[in-house]
C-alpha cells in the first residue's frame, strides 16, 4: 500500500547522512514488517519503495548499524503480534478500486483460512450468519460509494469448530496518489464477551420469571430509603395493590400505623425483616395480613437491596386466636352459666364440674365417674353408663342422653347431658367437654301438654267440620267429619300422603307460603276419585310428636253451585235467554286471552228501524220480534258462533276463524239471512233488515273494549249509509273512530261558547229582495277534521245525548242575537233556528223557549222556530201538543225540508204550522220544468190555500228567483243574496246586511 497517499513525506534537513541512511533503513524495516504482519507478501509498489530505501542505507550505512537496527525491529514486530494474538485482534486492508483484500495471519487464524486461500469480501460474506450479510454488504457499497469514511459494524460467522463467532469490525478509508482509495481495518473476536452479555441476560431473565411467577409474595426493597424497587404478581394478588401503587409504597405503608414504631426498633436493631414473629401487613381493602417473613441482601441495579418473601399465616394467627377467645368465653360462660358444664381426661381419668353443679343440684360434685353414675336414677343408670361407654370406644364425635339425677334433697332432677368428644390422629378419646342441663320443667309441661292433647283430640273426633292434621307431607290425624268427606275411615286416613287428596300447589300453600291462619279456595279430591270445592283454614300446630299444620275444610260446593247459578242468571238475557252484556264481555275476555294463537271476528248486529216496529205495532210485539231474531241466530249459528244480546235491538255474534270452519263471509251471509226472514204480524208479515260491523281480532285490537267499539263503529257506519249492509272495519276507520272520539271528547268536556260559532243567512221577500229575517246557523271551526260541518257533529251530538244540551245554547244565542240582526238589517228582523226531534220532545222545551224569550228581552213574534218534517212525524201527536203550547208564547213556526219526508195532509192542516219551506233538492231544477218544477207548484199551491207562508232555500241565480215569485212564493233564501257567514259581536253599522 502506497504510504504517501496518506502521509506527507518529510523535507530534507540539515541532519548528518548516517542519520538519514538509519531512518530510510528503519522505514523500509517498517514496511516490510507491516507487509509480514498482514500475512502476505507486500504489493509491488510497497516492495519497489522498500528497497530503494534499503538500497539508500546501504550506501551511506555500516553493516553493523544496519544489523542493530534490524534485531530491534524484530523484537517490536514480535511484541505487536504477541499483542495482536492475545487481544484476538486481526487487521486487514481492502483496496476499494480494484476490490482486493490483505488478510493478517491473526485474522485468518481468528477466521479458519488457510495461508493461500483467497480472503476476499465473497469469502467473508459467505461466513457471515445469513441475518448479518446484508448489513456487510450494505456497509461495503457505502465505503466503496464514498458515502462514509469510517464505518464500525458486529456481525457473526460460524467459525472453524462450527461455533459462532461475534466479530466487531472497524474500517476507515485512506486516500493514495491519483486519488486511490484503501480501507484499513481491523477485527476484534468478542465472542466471549457477547457470551458473557447473553449469559447475564439469561439469568436476568431466569431471575426475573422466577420472581415473577413465584408461588410466595416476593419484592425487593433499598435498604436505604425502604422504597420498594420490585414486586412479583403473587404479592399484588395478596395485597389488592396495583404494581404502579406497590412501586410507589415504602415497607412502613405495608404495616398498620400501630405497628410502626416497632418495625422502625427492629430495623435499626437489624432484625426487622427476619423477625420470628409474625408482623401485621395492610392490604389494599385495609384488611390485616399476616405473613412471616424472609429477606436476603442483593444487589439491585447497582444498588443495596433486600429480597423479601413473605409466607401468609394469616390462618394460623386467627385459629391460635380463635382458640385463645374460645378457651377465655368457656371460662367466663362456665362462672356465668347456671348449666353443670364438665371436663372429662380420660388420659388422666379426672372429672371436672363447674360451680353451676352446685347450683343445679344443691351439694359440691364428687369427683370420679363413678360417682357422677352413682347419682344417676337406678332405672336409668345403666342405659346411661352403657351409651357413654359405646361412645367413647366408637368413632362418635359427640355423645347425649337424657336422664334423672338425684339432687341433694333426695329428689330427682329430669336432665339432658350432651358432651363432645376429642379424640387423637388414631381416633381414640383422649377428652370430653360437655354440660347438664336441667329440664324438669319442660318435661313437666311437656307432661301437661300430653294430657292437653289427649282431651283436644277427644274434642276433636266429635267437632262436626272437617279437621285434617298434616305432618311431614302426609295425614297426620283425620276426624269423622273429614274421613266422611273423603270416604274413607279415620284410621285408614292416618299416615296417606296428602297428594292423593290436594294438588301441589295447595300442598306448597299449606306448606307455609300463606302463612299461620291463611285461608283459601281449592279442590279436594276424595278417595273415590270425586272433586269437592272447599275453603281451607290453615293454622300452625304442635304436639307431642312435633310440628304440622291443622286444616279445617268447609265443603263449598253446593255453595258454588248457586253462585254458578246466579252468575248465569246475572250473564243470561231476560228476554231472549241469550248471554247479555256481562256474559258477552266475559266471553270475549275469554277469547282476547288466547290471542294471538286464536284468532276471531266480532260482528255487530243491528235491526234496521226497529223503533218503527214498536211504534206501530207495540211494545209486546217488538218482544216477541226480538225473541225469535234471537232464537234464530243461536239456532242458525249453533256451533260455529257464540251469539249474546246487548240491549234493545243490537245482537253481537263471536266467530271463531278457524281452518275446518265455515268462512267468515258465509258466517256473515247466513246472519242476514236469519235477520231477513220474515215475521208474522197479525195478518201481515214483517221483514227485517240488518247493519252489521265487523272487526277482527288480533288484526283490529287485542282487548274486549277496543274491539266492541270498533264493531259499534262499523255498525253505525253501516246504519249511515242506509242499512241492510254490512262494513268491516278498517285502519281509515279507525281514523275516523279517534277524530270522532275526540270530537266527544271535546264536547263533553267544554263549554258551547268556546266550541262553536253562529253563523247566519239572510232570508229575502221573493217579489224585491228585500230583507225579511236571517236564518241562524251553527259552526265548528276549530273541531276536529271530519267534524267541523252541521251534517258530521249534528249526527254525532244526536247519537251522544248532546243535541238538547247543544240546541239550549243555540236557541238562548239566538233570542240574545235578535238585537244585533236588528242593527245588521238596519230594522226589524226575524231570527229563524233550527230545532231538532230530540229537543222537540224533551219535556222542558217549551219552558226552555220561555225561559230563554223572558232572559234576553227578545221579541217573539221576531223568533221562527224551524222544524224539519221527519222530526214532526216521529211522535205527531206529541209534537201537535208541543207546537201548539209554543204558539202560545208567541213564536213563528215553520216545516223545514218540507216534501223530503212523509207527513200526511191531515196532519199538516192540524199542525199550528205559519210557514213552509221548500228543501233545496227541488228548487236545483225548477227551472227546467220537470217534476222539481211541478213538486214546488204543487208545494206554493198546498201552502196558500191552507194561509201558510212559503220560503224556498237554496236559490242561487236571478231565473230561480223569478220563477219563483212570479209562482207566489213569499221569500227566497241562498247564494243568489248571500252565504253564511260569522254573526258578528261588534255593533254593525245599520244596512251592514243589505251591503254583504
Amino acid at each position: 500500500m502506497d504510504a504517501s497517499a496518506t502521509e506527507p513525506r518529510p523535507r530534507a534537513g540539515p541532519r548528518p547522512r548516517r542519520a538519514a541512511a538509519a531512518s530510510a533503513g528503519a522505514g523500509a524495516l517498517l514496511l516490510l514488517g507491516l507487509a509480514d504482519i498482514a500475512g502476505v507478501r507486500a504489493m509491488p509498489e510497497l516492495l519497489a519503495l522498500a528497497a530503494l530505501l534499503l538500497l539508500g542505507a546501504v550506501a551511506v550505512a555500516l553493516v553493523a548499524r544496519l544489523g542493530m537496527r534490524w534485531s530491534a525491529l524484530v523484537r517490536r514486530d514480535t511484541q505487536i503480534r504477541h499483542a495482536l494474538r492475545l487481544g484476538r485482534v486481526g487487521l486487514w486492508s481492502y483496496d476499494l478500486d480494484s476490490g482486493r483484500q490483505e488478510w493478517s495471519r491473526e485474522l485468518r487464524a481468528m477466521l479458519g483460512v488457510p495461508e493461500g486461500a483467497l480472503g476476499g469480501m465473497s469469502t467473508f460474506v459467505a461466513m457471515a450468519h445469513p441475518d448479518d450479510r446484508a448489513r456487510l454488504v450494505e456497509a461495503d457499497r457505502r465505503m466503496r460509494d464514498g458515502e462514509v469514511e469510517q464505518d464500525e459494524l458486529r456481525i457473526r460467522l460460524d467459525g472453524a469448530d462450527g461455533r459462532p463467532l461475534h466479530l466487531q469490525i472497524s474500517g476507515a478509508v485512506l486516500r493514495g496518489r491519483g486519488g486511490r482509495r484503501c480501507v484499513i481495518g481491523a477485527t476484534r473476536d468478542v465472542t466471549e464477551m457477547q457470551n458473557a452479555l447473553d449469559d447475564a441476560e439469561r439469568n436476568r431473565a431466569e431471575f426475573a420469571f422466577l420472581f415473577e411467577r413465584n408461588p410466595l409474595p416476593m419484592w425487593v426493597f433499598e435498604e436505604d430509603s425502604l422504597r420498594i424497587l420490585a414486586v412479583n404478581a403473587r404479592a399484588v394478588e395478596a395485597y389488592g395493590y396495583t404494581r404502579e401503587r406497590f412501586l410507589a409504597m415504602t415497607l412502613r405503608e405495608l404495616r398498620p400505623p400501630e405497628d410502626v414504631s416497632r418495625f422502625e426498633a427492629e430495623l435499626r436493631g437489624g432484625t426487622a425483616a427476619t423477625a420470628d414473629e409474625p408482623w401485621r401487613h395492610r392490604c389494599a381493602d385495609g384488611s390485616t395480613l399476616w405473613v412471616r417473613v424472609h429477606d436476603s441482601r442483593i444487589l439491585f441495579e447497582g444498588r443495596p437491596a433486600r429480597l423479601v418473601a413473605a409466607v401468609d399465616v394469616t390462618e394460623k394467627v386467627q385459629a391460635a386466636q380463635a382458640l385463645a377467645s374460645s378457651e377465655e368465653r368457656f371460662r367466663l360462660i362456665a362462672r356465668a352459666t347456671s348449666d353443670a358444664l364438665w371436663d372429662l381426661d380420660l388420659d388422666a381419668g379426672t372429672l371436672w364440674w363447674s360451680a353451676g353443679y352446685g347450683e343445679l343440684f344443691g351439694a359440691d360434685a364428687e369427683p370420679g365417674l363413678e360417682a357422677w353414675a352413682r347419682r344417676i336414677h337406678a332405672d336409668d343408670r345403666a342405659r346411661v353408663v352403657d351409651s357413654l361407654e359405646a361412645a367413647l370406644a366408637g368413632s362418635a364425635r359427640q355423645w347425649e342422653s337424657a336422664y334423672r339425677y338425684r339432687r341433694a334433697d333426695g329428689g330427682y332432677a329430669e336432665v339432658r347431658d350432651r358432651g363432645f368428644i376429642v379424640r387423637d390422629a388414631g381416633g381414640r378419646a383422649r377428652r370430653m367437654v360437655g354440660g347438664v342441663v336441667d329440664q324438669s320443667a319442660a318435661v313437666a309441661a311437656t307432661r301437661a301438654l300430653e294430657e292437653r292433647e289427649s282431651t283436644w283430640r277427644r274434642l276433636v273426633a266429635q267437632l262436626p267440620q272437617p279437621l285434617l292434621v298434616l305432618r311431614a307431607g302426609r295425614i297426620a290425624h283425620a276426624n269423622a267429619a273429614a274421613a266422611e268427606l273423603l270416604g274413607r275411615a279415620a284410621d285408614a286416613l292416618r299416615d296417606l300422603p296428602a297428594e292423593a287428596t290436594f294438588d301441589a300447589d295447595t300442598l306448597a300453600w299449606l306448606q307455609g307460603a300463606a302463612g299461620p291462619g291463611g285461608t283459601r279456595a281449592a279442590t279436594v279430591v276424595t278417595l273415590s276419585g270425586a272433586s269437592v270445592e272447599a275453603e281451607l283454614t290453615v293454622a300452625e300446630y304442635r304436639d307431642a310428636e312435633g310440628p304440622g299444620a291443622q286444616v279445617l275444610l268447609r265443603d263449598l260446593t253446593a255453595q258454588r253451585r248457586f253462585e254458578r247459578y246466579q252468575r248465569e242468571l246475572a250473564e243470561r238475557d231476560d228476554l231472549t235467554g241469550l248471554p247479555n252484556r256481562r256474559g258477552v264481555y266475559a266471553r270475549l275476555e275469554g277469547m282476547c286471552a288466547a290471542l294471538p294463537a286464536q284468532p276471531f271476528a266480532v260482528l255487530f248486529i243491528d235491526l234496521d228501524r226497529f223503533g218503527s216496529v214498536n211504534d206501530t205495532y207495540g211494545h209486546g210485539f217488538g218482544d216477541n220480534v226480538l225473541r225469535r231474531a234471537g232464537l234464530r241466530l243461536k239456532m242458525g249459528l249453533g256451533g260455529i258462533a257464540y251469539v249474546g244480546r246487548l240491549g234493545g235491538d243490537e245482537f253481537v255474534a263471536l266467530v271463531p276463524l278457524r281452518d275446518d270452519a265455515p268462512s267468515l263471509d258465509t258466517v256473515i251471509g247466513r246472519v242476514a239471512e236469519l235477520v231477513r226472514m220474515p215475521v208474522g204480524a197479525g195478518d201481515a208479515s214483517l221483514r227485517l233488515t240488518p247493519s252489521v260491523g265487523v272487526v277482527l281480532a288480533p288484526e283490529h285490537g287485542g282487548d274486549a273494549d277496543g274491539l266492541l267499539s270498533h264493531a259499534d263503529f262499523a255498525m253505525y257506519e253501516a246504519k249511515r249509509r242506509g242499512g241492510d249492509c254490512v262494513v268491516r272495519f278498517s285502519t281509515a276507520m279507525h281514523v275516523v273512530a279517534l277524530r270522532r272520539g275526540e270530537a266527544l271528547a271535546r264536547l263533553r268536556d267544554a263549554a258551547f261558547e268556546r266550541e262553536f260559532e253562529l253563523y247566519y243567512q239572510t232570508q229575502h221577500r221573493a217579489v224585491d229582495g228585500a230583507i225579511t229575517g236571517i236564518e241562524v246557523l251553527l259552526r265548528w271551526p276549530a273541531g276536529p277534521d271530519g267534524f267541523r260541518e252541521p251534517s258530521a257533529f249534528i249526527p254525532l251530538c244526536e247519537e251522544e245525548g248532546l243535541i238538547v244540551a247543544l240546541g239550549r245554547w243555540v236557541l238562548v244565542e239566538a233570542c240574545r242575537r235578535q238585537a244585533d240582526a236588528a242593527r245588521l238589517a238596519g230594522g226589524p228582523c226575524r231570527v229563524a233556528v233550527n230545532v231538532s226531534a230530540r229537543q222537540l220532545v224533551h219535556p222542558d222545551f217549551v219552558a226552555e223557549v220561555g225561559a230563554a224569550l223572558q232572559a234576553t228581552g227578545a221579541v217573539p213574534q221576531l223568533i221562527e222556530i224551524e222544524l224539519t218534517e221527519s222530526s214532526l212525524m216521529a211522535e205527531p201527536r206529541r209534537a201537535a201538543q208541543v207546537m201548539a203550547e209554543l204558539k202560545a208564547l208567541g213564536v213563528v213556526l215553520s216545516i223545514d225540508d218540507f216534501g223530503t219526508g212523509y207527513s200526511s195532509l191531515g196532519y199538516l192542516q192540524r199542525l199550528p204550522v205559519d210557514k213552509l219551506k221548500i228543501d233545496r233538492s227541488f228548487v236545483h231544477s225548477v227551472c227546467d220544468g220537470g217534476s222539481d218544477a211541478k213538486i214546488c207548484a204543487s208545494i206554493l199551491s198546498l201552502a196558500h190555500s191552507l194561509g201558510l207562508g212559503v220560503i224556498a232555500e237554496g236559490v242561487e241565480n236571478e231565473a230561480q228567483r223569478r220563477w219563483l215569485a212570479a209562482h207566489g212564493c213569499d221569500e227566497v233564501q241562498g247564494f243568489l243574496f248571500s252565504r253564511p257567514q260569522r254573526l258578528p259581536h261588534a255593533e254593525p253599522s245599520p244596512g251592514e246586511i243589505r251591503r254583504a
